[in-house]
């Protein structure tokens, strides 16, 4: 069942579902059920209304471009992100590097990453007006904030990427790093740019490599890739090519259903798998 508003003392993790470009209603609301059903929970819907293709794609490059800049202004970007990358990208191609490669993540973390990020760069009010370029973004960082010290989960698909990292970066800004340390990200099929640093190691990336929408996230090609499942699936027959690439592997529930996600997202509940 789909509860829009539910009490976090009921349960002691708050979910909530984020939908992509050129949604309607009507597949939000279906698509938060199909989670609702898996998890056994409440889901609380942020609907990420739609403006038509053009509109909603010319609301993602503005979103995109925003997110860019917190990231190129988040302390410790050149040394931290950088360096990641440079771990990353030698790894991928040296068999000594990639042996080394967790040490040298360790060393990063202990004497390059900052260890947190404090707030107060902008005001609560500064950023609430920031966000009204996005609705969605600003009803989700008011939920937020308003259950900080509760568990959150956010399952955002495509777009509902860009939604969720904008609001991300506006909780960092305000609170601080620390903000974030309850919150958990479950991310299909992302052209997000960027995640604040405060939601390392708490974000779950799932998609297809072969879905043209995550080409959009350069965390692909510069070696910060988010942890999570990232299935190539290719088609074995011209009967089957809906299933292994282009549009058809953006699809949310298709993406739920062929990843590890439908498991996560039980564990995530505390309940165990079918």
């Amino acid at each position: 069942t789909f509860h829009p508003d539910a009490s976090p003392t009921q349960f002691s993790t708050r979910f909530y579902y984020i939908n992509g470009i050129n949604t309607d209603g009507v597949g939000h609301r279906n698509v938060a059920e199909v989670i609702a059903n898996i998890t056994q929970s409440p889901i609380t819907g942020i609907y990420n209304l739609t403006n038509g293709m053009a509109g909603d794609l010319k609301q993602c490059l503005g979103d995109w471009l925003s997110i860019v800049r917190s990231q190129l202004g988040e302390e410790g970007f050149i040394s931290d992100r950088l360096s990641q990358s440079a771990i990353n990208k030698l790894a991928a191609i040296s068999l000594p590097h990639r042996l080394s490669a967790d040490f040298l993540h360790a060393m990063r973390e202990a004497y390059i990453a900052p260890a947190e990020i404090k707030g107060g760069s902008k005001t609560d009010a500064h950023m609430q007006k920031a966000l009204k370029r996005n609705l969605a973004s600003l009803s989700l960082y008011q939920l937020l904030a308003r259950n900080v010290n509760c568990r959150q989960i956010v399952v955002a698909h495509s777009q509902g990427n860009l939604v969720t990292s904008f609001a991300l970066w506006g909780l960092q800004a305000v609170y601080g790093s620390k903000a974030l340390s309850r919150i958990e990200i479950r991310s299909i099929s992302s052209p997000a740019p960027a995640w604040p640093r405060g939601i390392n190691n708490r974000i779950k990336v799932y998609g297809q490599s072969d879905d043209p929408v995550t080409w959009f996230d350069p965390k692909n090609f510069t070696g910060n890739r988010s942890a999570g499942n990232w299935d190539q699936f290719r088609f074995k027959s011209p009967f089957q090519y809906v299933k292994s690439g282009g549009i058809a592997a953006h699809d949310v529930v298709y993406n739920i259903n062929t990843t590890n996600l439908y498991r996560r997202l039980r564990d995530d509940a505390g309940i165990a798998p079918f």
